[in-house]
């Protein structure tokens, strides 16, 4: 066969290979091997796991699959954080996944539990009375038996500021902010599980507060 048909075989069979895609998000729905996918900024993926599919569970924060443990499909739970591998339609709405790692929901819960923990005996709170960009200070008011005091936290430039979401105080939800985004707060009314503003100097840690200042 001359060298330029094979070429143009070859390049043909590819062409009618379908791409491997990957989706994540959240499972809404379970259906047998259906699985319905709230995917974040996009319509919902129905993903139909394949018979030869393998279904790994990783720990928050882990990225190496040598570290993934072994699942049934049917352990996975609604509410489960899932990436789908496989080949998708042409539209985006489905998939036939021929690999699912998960990351549970209860996994994801203790580690936000581990955080609120750690940061109860390590961090400080409390309302922000002075911002300071120039010189990389932030200043906050903190109360306590002996009565207020006024504490400036100091940043670098390898310090890491946190966000908290409007409609969450979930620490997983935290985006990643900048110093001069901090306001001076005029009134304070403390929530029951949030601060106006919080401030952890030790390690890198996403609070329950709607800003967070940590040492990278």
């Amino acid at each position: 066969m001359p060298r330029s048909v094979a070429k143009a075989s070859s390049q043909g069979q590819d062409a009618a290979q379908p791409a491997v895609a990957k989706r994540i998000g959240v499972i809404k729905t379970i259906n047998g091997n259906i699985i319905t996918l709230a995917v974040s900024g996009g319509p919902e993926v129905a993903v139909t796991v394949q018979p030869s599919a393998r279904v790994l569970s990783l720990v928050p924060g882990e990225k190496d699959l040598k570290n993934a443990t072994p699942m049934q499909l049917q352990e996975l739970q609604v509410g489960d954080t899932i990436r789908a591998r496989g080949q998708a339609s042409d539209d985006g709405k489905s998939m036939a996944a021929l690999e699912i790692i998960v990351i549970t929901r209860s996994a994801v819960d203790a580690i936000g539990d581990q955080i609120r923990q750690d940061w109860q005996k390590r961090g400080i709170a409390g309302p922000v009375s002075a911002v300071d960009v120039a010189a990389g200070t932030v200043t906050i008011t903190t109360s306590g038996f002996g009565g207020k005091k006024t504490i400036v936290v100091r940043t670098t430039k390898s310090t890491i500021v946190h966000r908290y979401a409007a409609d969450s105080v979930k620490p997983e939800d935290a985006k990643p902010s900048t110093l001069p985004d901090i306001a001076v707060v005029t009134s304070y009314v403390p929530a029951a599980n949030a601060t106006p503003m919080a401030a952890n100097s030790r390690r890198r840690k996403s609070l329950p507060a709607p800003f967070q200042i940590s040492r990278g």
